[in-house]
């Protein structure tokens, strides 16, 4: 008896002692798969665990297996059918051994922390820069902990980032699987800096072609931490953010300050950013080269994109000379390169400071129809052409005569007579300008000089190449954006000749090829171009809204006041499609009633979008009846949209269609239906 008791004690510490080492487990368990461990020689994350799964090379692996083995782990791991073999090693004082199919182990550090911490070594390096040819980035990651609004069907992660040559922003995404990873891959001209998912991680970060970037969102601990090959700055940006709320994004007016003391006090706030970064290197010392020239560049580039768009608050939206000399002296000359790593700050300052430039070196573009009649730009009968040389003669005699009066009411009678003596000359210019091939003159011609005015400035300024050629591109994409029309030869022929940034010349190239293919195509369901003759000889806005409308009593009709001059009203066109689904249960019409707009640009807008069909109508009225109408819709900005109900009475109701949801309200309450 006394032996049987013996052997059951003995084997009831037997099992004491597995179910000890079991919790034991349990307990390495719990501590290993929620951590993340770097290399403390580089300073790189090298490896994340959590319950589910992981992070590996920017890469999410599987569990096969998860063995304990003596005071670590055998993991065997799985990702798009390869596998991968990792012992981890006991953790003491906040290191474990950490060896990756058989490679001898790594003793790494665990972080603490909600960012990456210092690196452990200094980092002379600067930014890559590859001449401006286009490559791409990949950027993948993993949301953890997710919460519940971020989870379900349909969630997307967004990265934007400003394209340099053609002054906007680009905007991709990836889907976010179930289990919250996604992976995009995007095209960069140089090193970039990007906004990854704004609305919900705000990441400003920067990153540099041909490299792929992993990053970690835990949401339940806030960590944050960015694997790959070359992660350094964008983990350093992660744990000292370098954007800040500048006095300079104010209005002046509102603080009461002239733009010269605006700039005085920019010059201030790049003081005391330097200070501030001064202050941040004492502390942490290892920081990169490249941070600290991020964080420089960053100040230098807000401050000059803040005091550029300043020019908007002046009464005649001009800088005051003394602030655009110190825009030039100041900020131009010592613009960050490559230009990409401030693309969105960069964009905006070139665009505003060369158009206030412009204005001080007395190049603005200008050409008038009566000189291009007298050159035989513009073809014309003898007669005609005699009609304009007197009256480009007495136009000089007018400028002239303008230049010494300083009397406003002599001045005013001056310009009454010579609009009395020159009317025959005045209706001829009318009749011209309403020409469909003469305003395509005069808009090559226009384009020709604004192209050697912009050359001109760009020389006075003193340009990198590379500058020179982004500015130029900029100018090239403006005009075929805006015009939404193809290069005359001419100009493609000077495309081809100024810019020599391959990749910039591709993008024209392309952008050109696109607009001729459309030129060249017809226009699918050519009878949503409606013919202005409907409304010949009235005059009035409302009987010329009415005539509109007449067809589609008994459907709700959409009005769009728009232009092809106008970027947003072209942007709202371009979800067109989404748009017309969203309409078709309830029978609407679209009514679109372009301003200002060439009839070539007109109808390669119509082509681009794809905006016809039996539910679309076009018109594009003569500007005298488009004002009237215009008038009668109270337009005051574009786009302008107007909802008319089934009797064409035009509702004061939500009706824009970038509001989609307020919209389809309106629509249904027109239509009859909750």
């Amino acid at each position: 008896m006394e032996y049987n008791l013996r052997r059951a004690a003995a084997r009831m510490m037997m099992f004491l002692g597995m179910l000890l080492l079991t919790q034991k487990a349990f307990s390495q368990d719990e501590s290993l798969f929620t951590s993340d461990w770097r290399d403390p020689a580089t300073g790189d994350w090298l490896m994340g665990f959590r319950p589910e799964a992981v992070v590996y090379d920017c890469r999410v692996w599987n569990y096969r297996t998860k063995v304990p083995e003596g005071d670590g782990w055998a993991l065997l791991l799985e990702s798009g059918g390869e596998t991968l073999q990792v012992k981890v090693g006991r953790e003491e004082d906040g290191r474990r051994s950490i060896a990756v199919d058989g490679r001898p182990a790594t003793v790494c550090e665990k972080l603490p922390g909600r960012v990456m911490p210092d690196y452990p070594t200094a980092d002379g390096r600067g930014f890559t820069d590859n001449g401006y040819r286009v490559d791409s980035v990949t950027v993948c990651g993993w949301y953890v902990n997710r919460p519940a609004k971020l989870q379900g069907k349909g969630q997307t992660f967004e990265v934007t980032y400003t394209d340099v040559l053609t002054a906007k922003e680009r905007r991709v995404t990836a889907p976010l699987d179930s289990l919250g990873r996604f992976r995009v891959t995007f095209p960069v001209l140089n090193t970039q800096e990007v906004f990854l998912d704004w609305r919900r991680i705000a990441v400003h970060t920067v990153v540099e072609p041909g490299e792929t970037y992993f990053l970690l969102c835990d949401f339940g601990s806030g960590r944050r931490l960015f694997m790959g090959r070359d992660s350094r700055l964008p983990n350093e940006l992660l744990a000292h953010e370098t954007s800040f709320r500048s006095p300079l994004y104010q209005d002046p007016r509102k603080q009461k300050m002239g733009l010269e003391e605006q700039t005085a006090l920019g010059d201030k706030v790049l003081e005391q950013r330097e200070a501030l970064l001064d202050s941040l290197t004492g502390c942490h010392p290892t920081l990169s080269e490249r941070y600290r020239a991020y964080f420089r560049g960053n100040v230098l580039m807000d401050n000059a994109r803040n005091i550029g768009q300043a020019r908007f608050f002046s009464p005649d939206f001009r800088l005051p000379r003394t602030v655009s000399d110190h825009l030039a002296e100041r900020y131009w000359s010592r613009m960050p390169q490559p230009y990409t790593v401030h693309a969105q700050a960069f964009a905006s300052f070139v665009r505003d400071f060369l158009d206030d430039r412009m204005e001080y070196c007395g190049l603005r573009a200008s050409v008038r129809p009566d000189e291009l009649v007298c050159e035989g730009f513009i073809r014309a009968s003898e007669e005609e052409r005699q009609l304009m040389e007197a009256y480009s003669v007495a136009f000089r005699g007018l400028e002239a005569a303008l230049a010494k009066e300083a009397d406003e009411a002599l001045r005013d009678s001056l310009v009454h007579r010579f609009r009395r003596e020159q009317a025959e000359a005045l209706a001829y210019l009318d009749v011209l300008m309403d020409d469909e091939e003469t305003g395509a003159v005069i808009r090559r011609e226009l384009m020709r000089s604004a192209l050697a005015s912009q050359c001109t400035l760009l020389d006075t300024l003193g340009c990198t190449g590379a500058l020179r050629d982004i500015c130029l591109t900029n100018f090239f994409h403006a005009y075929l954006d805006n015009n939404r029309h193809s290069l005359p030869q001419e100009l493609l022929t000077s495309v081809e000749e100024l810019i020599g940034m391959e990749s910039a010349r591709d993008l024209l190239l392309a952008e050109q090829a696109h607009y001729v293919a459309l030129e060249e195509s017809p226009v699918p369901d050519a009878e949503s171009l409606k013919s202005a003759d409907v409304v010949a000889g009235l005059t009035d806005g409302g009987e010329i809204l009415d005539r509109l409308l007449a067809p589609y009593r008994g459907r709700p009709v959409l009005i769009d006041v728009w232009g092809t001059w106008c970027g947003p009203c072209k942007e709202a066109l371009s979800h067109s499609q989404e748009l017309y689904e969203a309409l078709a249960p309830y029978g609407v019409v679209c009514l679109y009633l372009a301003n200002n707009s060439p009839m070539e640009s007109w109808r390669n807008v119509i082509r681009e979008y794809r905006l016809t069909g039996s539910h679309c109508a076009h018109y594009n009225l003569p500007p005298e009846q488009q004002a009237a109408v215009e008038s009668v819709l109270g337009v005051r900005s574009y786009p302008t949209y107007r909802l008319a109900d089934r009797t064409g009475r035009v509702l004061d109701v939500p009706a824009d269609p970038r509001r989609l949801a307020a919209l389809l309200e309106s629509v249904k309450g027109v239509a009859g239906q909750e």
